[in-house]
């Protein structure tokens, strides 16, 4: 765990230093990693599959979490971590984010908590985006809190079944949540790409030249793009769709990168897309 927070930390840091302006954003996100990280060796999983109904589902290509209707979270770690997670926006942007109103709506409840996760995956979400207008954060923030403390139950629950979701996983959602992939990483074992769910850390394989969010193949229908000063991170466009997937190629970077980090040091990108009418997902 602490190699992994101070991996985040330094890469974090490092690029701060070429990118003042996203100091505030660096330093959130960095929060968010390391209550994730933390509390990751306390959460125990909230559902246990067998190997039978994994290796089926997976042979399916469905989610392994379709089998279930809830999905149990323990009230108190549940509180902790909404804490930590709250006090962390508070911080990075100076000001009280509103949390604890937030958790006062009844989809936070005790009694309502196993409906959450299913909530969200059904994106039945329309008392996120009720919040977000009637308070003074816009919905993407109101939208990366809520993913940020659900993922620590979910990546716990799926991380016993991260090997063989790698080794078997396949298709263009998560083969553990059902999400859609929000990374690729080109690894530097063998160079081929794997999809990454920001909700339970799940990664998966798939092709390479295949858009992960319409299945288009048609390489005269993709292309990609950089950043003028590193070649190792990348957009991969899909103009059938619209959409595109940033991508770290750890054999140019020369390192085994953590996705969820990478997702945050290439805003740049992010922000190229966009003004080129480019959409993504997870």
């Amino acid at each position: 765990m602490q190699q992994r927070i101070d991996k985040a930390t330094a890469t974090l840091r490092s690029w701060v230093q070429q990118n003042s302006a996203f100091k505030e954003a660096a330093d959130l996100y960095q929060d968010i990693f390391v209550i994730t990280e933390q509390a990751l060796s306390k959460i125990k999983p909230a559902l246990v599959f067998s190997a039978e109904l994994v290796a089926q589902t997976l042979n399916k290509q469905m989610p392994i979490l379709a089998s279930n209707q809830s999905f149990p979270i323990d009230p108190k770690d549940f509180r902790d971590i909404t804490t930590q997670i709250g006090e962390a926006f508070s911080r990075a942007s100076q000001k009280e984010f509103p949390y604890q109103k937030l958790l006062a709506l009844p989809q936070f409840s005790d009694e309502n908590l196993a409906n959450l996760l299913p909530l969200l995956l059904q994106n039945q979400t329309d008392f996120i985006v009720d919040f977000a207008q009637n308070s003074s954060y816009n919905l993407e923030a109101v939208y990366l809190y809520v993913q940020s403390i659900i993922t620590p139950f979910v990546t716990a629950t799926a991380k016993p079944y991260y090997q063989s979701i790698l080794q078997k996983g396949h298709g263009n959602v998560c083969p553990f949540c059902g999400s859609a992939a929000r990374y690729a990483v080109l690894t530097k074992k063998n160079g081929g790409r794997e999809l990454f769910c920001a909700l339970c850390h799940s990664r998966w394989s798939t092709l390479r030249i295949t858009c992960c969010y319409c299945g288009n193949s048609d390489a005269q229908t993709q292309s990609i793009f950089y950043l003028h000063n590193d070649a190792g991170r990348r957009a991969d466009v899909c103009f059938k769709c619209r959409r595109y997937i940033k991508t770290s190629n750890e054999r140019l970077l020369g390192y085994e990168v953590i996705p969820e980090i990478e997702d945050v040091i290439t805003m740049e990108l992010d922000a190229i897309a966009t003004k080129e009418g480019l959409s993504k997902e997870g």
